[in-house]
């Protein structure tokens, strides 16, 4: 699923710079580090989104 075995700073800042609007990449953030927390893991499955 993830490109990477564990979380890199460079590809969330990435994420975060693509075109978008502000509230909606937080929502992505939030949710998708909840999916990682509570599935232990170190991606939330959905690469490419911000917070994954």
């Amino acid at each position: 699923m993830c490109q990477t075995p564990r979380p890199r700073l460079d590809r969330f800042l990435e994420n975060l710079t693509r075109p978008g609007r502000f509230g909606a990449k937080v929502r992505l953030v939030i949710a998708n580090t909840l999916r990682k927390i509570f599935s232990m893991r170190t991606c939330c499955g959905r690469p490419g989104q911000p917070g994954c």
